[in-house]
């Protein structure tokens, strides 16, 4: 007889689409889900988009918005034993907004001067007054780690071993093989009030496979080789539906592919905003996801995804589709077709991945239409992806994945990205006035003001070209229980997670 109430043990089995990243979240090259089940951070977003506590139960501005005061929850403790508190938390975050120690997400913390504890409480005081500070915090590679351990542990930290207060800690990180969590029993329980489990985890532990081919994901979710996947292909998403034995879950990604253009390869005119357009106007985005995506997935004409309460719906009426344009601003631009019918000729990096490499091909054939010509060339996984974007080659098709979008996009349009330009290497006076209004921004109107500006700014000067806003497609067997993925985060949560039994 089956039970519907929680029960405790089991491995969940998980099919991840990328290898692993370092499980640091200072240093990884990305997200994985196993942070979700190791780390925790101080805020926390639920299915239902609303902001709310994790490590810290509590928090407030001062009255000018000058600094932020966060209580963190007593009792925490990492997986090490040592104390999570005010002390360890304070630690954990200056590592995070160290630019040199910390360059992926430093950009995240520009505006904040200081970082210190006080009792129970992280004091975060700012250059400019700022309302941003705790959705900041939710992100995930601001995840809080035992410093100590890490100072410890040196470089070894984040491949064998990761010290966190979440829920499970990591016993196996092989790359290209498995990264495996177990059951920490003595913790303590989430803050998060959208989690319903109040003390340690169902589950006995979490085993993640890296499955890079997305052919291979569904099979070995139908083989019941894994209890579920991330990122099933598109191509399967029908015969997986029509599985009784499975749950398919779908929405927009909070996630952007674009391509990017180097503004300062004046060889290849991209240097001049009417080539950056052209290539933009060229690109028939409602075809490349009705006929590479099937459908799953949205014409991106913004830097915004449009599920995000910051989309502005408008720049859908500034930029479209039209070759014949492309190729008149080519022509003022001085990019005249050779003999070949070749006006721009270039070397174009991408990530090994089946859907980047489909929509790139067909890219290409839409930029050849107006004589710019791409030549792709892949790299093998997001480190070397982003090991090649650091050194700004020409051009290049990326991907971000972010759960605060306009947070995200500051990162690649501004030109304070990281420890130094962005990878394109826009600068746009308007664009940085822009984020710098969202960075300062006070309440709901200010924001939604300054996102729009961004966008509106983005549209004209074109820091990098949009293509389309990805889906997210998670399936698993419906004996698993309380996986629930869902666009205000990168990854399910793992404490409420169970197997049925038989």
């Amino acid at each position: 007889m089956r039970s519907y109430e929680p029960v405790r043990g089991g491995v969940l089995r998980e099919g991840y689409d990328y290898d692993f990243s370092r499980c640091d979240p200072g240093t990884g090259a990305h997200v994985d889900p196993a942070w979700c089940a190791i780390y925790e951070t101080l805020t926390a977003t639920g299915p239902d988009g609303v902001l709310g506590p994790m490590l810290a139960e509590s928090w407030a501005p001062a009255g000018d918005y000058s600094s932020w005061r966060f209580k963190i929850r007593p009792g925490k403790r990492f997986h090490s034993g040592d104390a999570c508190d005010a002390q360890a938390v304070a630690a954990a975050m200056r590592l995070h907004a160290d630019p040199i120690e910390s360059p992926i997400n430093a950009f995240f913390w520009k505006n904040v001067k200081a970082i210190d504890a006080d009792g129970d409480e992280v004091v975060l005081a700012l250059h400019e007054p700022a309302s941003a500070p705790p959705r900041l915090l939710r992100s995930w590679h601001s995840a809080i780690h035992d410093q100590a351990t890490r100072e410890r542990l040196g470089e070894g930290y984040g491949h064998g071993s990761a010290d966190g207060t979440g829920p499970f800690r990591l016993i196996t990180h092989r790359l290209g093989e498995v990264m495996e969590v177990e059951r920490v029993a003595t913790y303590v329980g989430p803050g998060a009030a959208f989690q319903q489990n109040p003390g340690p985890a169902h589950l006995d532990g979490v085993r993640w496979l890296p499955i890079l081919s997305e052919s291979d994901r569904a099979g070995a979710l139908e083989d019941d080789e894994v209890d579920c996947i991330q990122n099933a292909s598109i191509f399967d998403f029908e015969r997986l539906s029509a599985n009784p034995d499975l749950e398919v879950i779908e929405f927009q990604q909070s996630a952007l592919v674009y391509l990017g253009l180097d503004h300062l390869a004046s060889a290849h005119g991209f240097d001049d905003v009417r080539v950056r357009r052209a290539v933009s106007l060229a690109i028939d985005r409602p075809a490349l996801v009705s006929e590479e995506l099937a459908g799953h997935g949205w014409p991106a004409f913004s830097p915004i995804p449009s599920c995000s309460p910051w989309y502005d719906a408008a720049v859908e009426e500034q930029r479209s589709f039209d070759p014949r344009q492309a190729v008149e601003l080519l022509e003022q631009a001085g990019r005249v077709a050779g003999p070949d019918g070749v006006r721009i000729s270039v070397e174009a990096v991408i990530v090994e991945d089946a859907t980047v490499r489909r929509t790139a091909r067909r890219i290409c054939k839409m930029l050849s239409e107006i004589g710019v010509e791409l030549r792709l060339r892949e790299v093998s996984g997001f480190a070397a992806l982003y090991a090649e974007l650091m050194r700004h080659p020409d051009a290049f098709i990326s991907k971000w994945f972010w759960p605060e979008p306009v947070d995200a996009i500051i990162g690649f349009v501004s030109s304070w990205s990281q420890t130094g330009p962005n990878f394109q290497r826009a600068n746009s006076a308007e664009i940085d006035a822009a984020c710098r209004r969202w960075e300062r921004a006070l309440g709901t109107a200010e924001q939604q003001a300054a996102a729009k500006a961004i966008q509106n700014a983005c549209v004209q000067d074109v820091p990098l070209v949009p293509l389309f806003f990805p889906v997210a497609i998670w399936a698993h067997h419906r004996r698993v229980r309380g996986w629930r993925p869902h666009v205000h985060d990168l990854y399910p949560l793992y404490a409420d997670v169970w197997l049925e039994r038989d």
